[in-house]
């Protein structure tokens, strides 16, 4: 397997001026430089596994996979899984055990000097991590643009707290089917908490029956179609389900997911269904054509009348650390 020759069509289409309009190349390129010339085709599933093996190789971060813990397969406790959904939940670290021990034994010894001795103090603890999710989140100076603070829900609460301004006959939240439990609950509570009724008012956009996938032309059609009711879109950067993204990042993952398209209509639809692998990673959302997109519905909507522009809002909890962000652009 030729991972140093991955990694060169990686970076060489990472360092491309413009994204090319057919990536068919690319995907030659690159099954040829791992040693599986025809992956998807009579190869088969035996070619599509030395395909992606090699891949692993060429991943710089490829070491790291010895730093946690992974489950193994239901038929046989001496075989790793193929875990495919990080997206959703993590895997653990090993360090994780001994970290969060350290802890607890300085509970034990100090009770509540805890909060402010020790290399993390419990009070000032989240100080730390914030240029660490600035580097996550792509923002420029993490000490003004990112704070680290309660869950996922209670965040979402604040926000639409503040944002969220529904009016009569204006007050519908626009959602994706299947979003994380959490964010559908929020979504519920808060209109309910403003006096009207989620079952008329959360409006959910649903995937294609026979993807399982969202595109971008269904919501900003719903978007279109439900525009005189809504007062904000509300949509997940990462679907905790399924692993679909919606996000714009050329390089080596808008590469991966563009190129292994094939890969998913071909191997793992033969092979891999049959042990039960399912993956639905094959297709990108723009998040800027979606803002673009209400940002043009707003620009119709400025009136003496005062209608409210319609508020866009991306959950990114399942994208952090799963695809590129750039936020502060």
């Amino acid at each position: 397997m030729a991972a140093g020759g991955a990694r060169a069509v990686f970076d060489e289409f990472a360092a491309l001026p413009a994204e090319p309009p057919d990536v068919a190349p690319w995907l030659a390129r690159l099954a040829a430089s791992t040693g599986a010339s025809d992956p998807f085709g009579e190869q088969g599933v035996e070619g599509a596994r030395v395909f992606a093996l090699a891949l692993d190789a060429a991943d710089p971060l490829s070491a790291m996979r010895h730093q946690f813990h992974i489950p193994k397969a239901r038929d046989d406790a001496a075989t790793d899984s193929v875990y495919l959904t990080g997206h959703s939940l993590g895997l653990q670290p090993i360090s994780t055990a001994a970290a969060v021990q350290a802890e607890l034994d300085k509970w034990a010894a100090r009770g509540v000097a805890g909060h402010f001795e020790g290399d993390l103090p419990w009070a000032s603890c989240e100080e730390k991590l914030v240029d660490l999710l600035g580097e996550l989140v792509g923002a420029r100076n993490p000490q003004l643009e990112v704070a680290g603070m309660n869950s996922l829900t209670v965040n979402l609460h604040f926000l639409m707290a503040a944002f969220y301004r529904p009016v009569a006959g204006r007050a519908g939240i626009l959602i994706e089917a299947g979003a994380f439990p959490s964010d559908r609950y929020a979504v519920a509570s808060q209109i309910a908490h403003h006096g009207f009724d989620p079952a008329e008012w959360m409006v959910e956009v649903q995937p294609d029956q026979g993807t399982g996938l969202l595109t971008t032309e269904a919501i900003t059609e719903a978007i279109a179609r439900h525009e005189g009711r809504l007062a904000l879109v509300l949509l997940g950067g990462v679907n905790y389900l399924t692993g679909q993204a919606r996000h714009r990042q050329r390089g080596k993952i808008a590469l991966t997911f563009k190129l292994l398209r094939p890969a998913l209509s071909a191997a793992f639809r033969t092979g891999c269904a049959r042990a039960g692998i399912h993956s639905s990673a094959g297709q990108v959302h723009e998040m800027q054509l979606i803002a673009s997109f209400v940002a043009e519905l707003n620009a119709t909507r400025r009136s003496p009348s005062g209608i409210p522009p319609l508020l866009l809002g991306y959950d990114l909890a399942h994208a952090a650390g799963n695809v590129p962000l750039q936020l502060h652009e």
